[in-house]
């Protein structure tokens, strides 16, 4: 699942070693559309495994926008099946490239060295004691002082 646009984190490096999905996302602006209009763009993603990685971003356009935003993931479930290198991507129309990029993929340093640990998170949550089950805390960056006794 995609985090809200205003929460991403937008990079060209990933960390080999927690990276699960890798998402591209296409800009567009056009003239104010006239019907409703469903699009396809196949991209391609080329990488030193040289594994095939063909996704398509497909769109739909509603009467009157001017622009939009559309996006695809590709990847797997399990963190760390990326292999180190760079990674070429080419999204094309009707045979004609419209956007060629690049990213990597590296393996960071561990967080924690002694476990060979990558940070995945670091998030705050408070509470009225020391701790919270894990599946109870809500996470936030801003805390009411009034009432945060534990952050």
């Amino acid at each position: 699942e995609l985090p809200d646009r205003k929460n991403r984190v937008i990079t060209t490096a990933f960390d080999a070693l927690t990276t699960r999905f890798i998402n591209l996302e296409l800009e567009l602006e056009y003239p104010a559309a006239a019907k409703r209009a469903e699009f396809e763009v196949p991209c391609q993603i080329e990488g030193p495994d040289s594994v095939a990685r063909a996704p398509v971003v497909k769109g739909v356009i509603e009467p009157g926008w001017v622009g939009s935003y559309h996006n695809i993931g590709w990847g797997a479930r399990n963190r760390g099946l990326w292999p180190e290198g760079t990674y070429r991507v080419t999204c094309r129309d009707q045979g004609r490239t419209i956007a060629a990029t690049e990213f990597t993929v590296v393996r960071a340093a561990a967080a924690v060295g002694a476990l060979g640990a990558s940070l995945t998170h670091l998030r705050f949550f408070q509470s009225l004691a020391e701790r919270l089950p894990l599946e109870t805390r809500l996470y936030g960056t801003r805390f009411d002082f009034r009432s945060a006794r534990w952050v």
